[in-house]
C-alpha cells in the first residue's frame, strides 16, 4: 500500500533502509501501514481474503516471529500440527493412521472452525501472548498489527477500513505474524479439549 518495491530498497540500499527500520522501532516511531486486502479463490469455490502488508511491516514481523516462535514452541501441544517448524498436516495425518490401525481407535471426527483467524478475540490472545511476553513494546506491536486498517480496491476506487479495531476481532490471513498467533490462541481449545475428552482420544490439528 506504500508503493514501495524490493527494488526501490536495493537501490537506495538495504543497510541503510534496515537502519532507519530499527531506528524507528527503537524510538517508539514505528506505526504499520494498512494492509491491501486481496481475495483468493478457495476449492470449495468460495473466497478466501488475505491482508497483504508492505515489505518494511513484513520484515519487522518476521524478526518478532523469530523470537516468539522459539519461546511459544515449548508452550505448543503435541498434538498441534499446524504452522509449527519441521511439523505439517502429512505427519498428523500419520498420527491418525499410527492411532487407528496400530492402536486399535477407530472412530475419527473431522471438524473445522469456521472463518478461524477472522475471529480470534484480540482480548484473550492478548492475554495468552502476555504468559510469555512481558515487554509491554512487543505487545503494543502486536496490537498495533491486530487492529490495523485494511485498504481494498473496490469499484476502481481505494476504501480503507479497520473492522478488526471496531469488533476487537481477527488476525489477518496473510500477514508473517498470524499463524504463530492463531497457534498460541488456538492451544486453549486443545487444552480444553484433552481435558474433557474421554481417555484413549487423540486430537491432531492439521
Amino acid at each position: 500500500v506504500d508503493g514501495q518495491r524490493f527494488e526501490d530498497i536495493e537501490n537506495t540500499g538495504p543497510m541503510e533502509w534496515l537502519a532507519q527500520l530499527r531506528e524507528e522501532l527503537k524510538s517508539g516511531g514505528y506505526r504499520p501501514q494498512p494492509l491491501r486486502l486481496v481475495w483468493i479463490p478457495k476449492k470449495n469455490g468460495k473466497l478466501r481474503s488475505l491482508g497483504i502488508p508492505c515489505i518494511r511491516d513484513r520484515v519487522v514481523q518476521i524478526a518478532v516471529n523469530l523470537t516468539l516462535q522459539a519461546i511459544f514452541e515449548a508452550d505448543m501441544q503435541p498434538s498441534q500440527y499446524g504452522f509449527r517448524p519441521r511439523r505439517d498436516a502429512k505427519e498428523a495425518v500419520r498420527q491418525v493412521h499410527h492411532y487407528t490401525a496400530r492402536a486399535g481407535l477407530r472412530d475419527v471426527v473431522d471438524t473445522d472452525l469456521r472463518d478461524y483467524f477472522n475471529t480470534i478475540p484480540h482480548g484473550p490472545l492478548m492475554k495468552c501472548l502476555a504468559r510469555r511476553i512481558s515487554d509491554g513494546r512487543v505487545l503494543r506491536l502486536i496490537k498495533q498489527w491486530l487492529e490495523v486498517a485494511v485498504i481494498e480496491l473496490i469499484d476502481g476506487k481505494l476504501r480503507r477500513t479497520n473492522e478488526a479495531k471496531h469488533t476487537h476481532r481477527g488476525s489477518a490471513q496473510g500477514s508473517v505474524i498470524s499463524p504463530l498467533l492463531a497457534n498460541v490462541y488456538f492451544r486453549r481449545f486443545i487444552l480444553a479439549w484433552e481435558n474433557l475428552a474421554m481417555p484413549n482420544v487423540c486430537m491432531q490439528r492439521l
